[in-house]
């Protein structure tokens, strides 16, 4: 069953770019991971950053985070935030594009892109 990897982190005075460069180099190391569906760091309100990724399965979101360039990168965010809150949530039910249902599905395989949606402020 997919299951959507939620991460928010609030850094701490005058280490957001420094965060965001990580946040991003996490990203984009995970981009061509088995099992991984898509991903997308974000901002929330003014003060807090945050990643959503969106896993195929629990087994590969929990696979991925246990290997060690992961477990770096991961302690490195922790050391910029005053706090993190971070929650890995089954999919139930929900309405997508046909092309992105069968991704979910496992029907079908796409290489990942990167987006360039603009620097989060």
């Amino acid at each position: 069953m997919a299951c959507l990897r939620l991460t928010l982190i609030e850094p701490k005075p005058g280490s957001r770019e420094e965060m965001q460069t990580v946040l991003t180099l996490l990203d984009a190391k995970l981009a061509k991971t088995p099992g991984l569906i898509f991903s997308f760091v974000t901002q929330l309100e003014t003060d807090r950053l945050g990643r959503i990724a969106l896993w195929q399965s629990k087994e590969d979101a929990n696979r991925v985070a246990m290997r060690d360039d992961v477990l770096a990168l991961r302690a490195r965010l922790r050391s910029l935030a005053l706090g993190t809150e971070e929650t890995l949530m089954d999919l139930r039910s929900g309405y997508l594009p046909e092309p992105l249902a069968a991704l979910i599905a496992g029907e079908t395989a796409m290489e990942p892109i990167a987006l360039k949606l603009g620097a989060v402020a």
